[in-house]
């Protein structure tokens, strides 16, 4: 989840501080905090990596500082799609057994 940490001050503020983040502090989310547009984008496909993993299992905040990034232009280098599906890799889910059966632990909207 890309979170843009923003002044909660009002009633406007184009300035930043970590209290969205730190709202979630315990929450069990892993948290990562990125200084500029790029260090955005590569956590953001790594996040994937790491939040999917088979021994982590846990989702995970990429966090940047409102407006400061969130609003602002910077070039940034982005990878071909063929290349971070391959960095990425095919997810592997964990299978469970409860009440209703054996299943892969995630979410389907449509098992029954």
């Amino acid at each position: 989840m890309a979170v843009a940490n923003r002044c909660l001050g009002g009633p406007i503020n184009i300035h930043n501080d970590h209290s969205d983040a730190m709202g979630a502090r315990d929450t069990g989310w892993i948290q990562i905090f990125c200084e500029n547009n790029q260090e955005v984008y590569d956590t953001s496909v790594e996040a994937w990596r790491i939040a999917e993993h088979p021994d982590i299992q846990m989702p995970v905040m990429v966090n940047f500082d409102g407006f400061t990034i969130s609003h602002t232009m910077e070039n940034v280098y982005i990878m071909e799609d063929a290349d971070v599906k391959k960095f990425v890799g095919k997810r592997v889910f964990m299978t469970t057994e409860g009440h209703m059966g054996k299943g892969e632990y995630r979410l389907n909207p449509t098992a029954r």
